[in-house]
């Protein structure tokens, strides 16, 4: 498996719903093993990060294609390859 990186900037408003359902998302893929850690920038309001686990970068694509935040329109993101060299996931 090798890791991605997912950088985000939210670009409207969320609904509570949609929060919870983004929450029950990155739950799921935590259980599946396919989300390393999810987390806001709190020095850059509106902007958060996401580590996936996934066999390439097409895989990772389709993971997070199914994030509600993405399927509502409420996110710009990018996606590259996050190349583990150091830290507890390196060995």
């Amino acid at each position: 498996m090798r890791y991605f990186l997912v950088e985000l900037t939210v670009t409207g408003t969320i609904a509570e719903a949609t929060l919870i359902a983004q929450r029950a998302f990155l739950q799921k893929m935590t259980e599946e093993g396919r989300l390393v850690l999810a987390g806001s920038l709190p020095d850059r309001p509106g902007r958060g990060a996401a580590i996936l686990r996934a066999g390439s970068l097409e895989e990772a694509r389709a993971i997070y294609s199914e994030a509600p935040f993405v399927k509502a329109g409420l996110i710009d993101w990018m996606l590259g390859e996050f190349k583990v060299t150091y830290g507890y996931a390196a060995q």
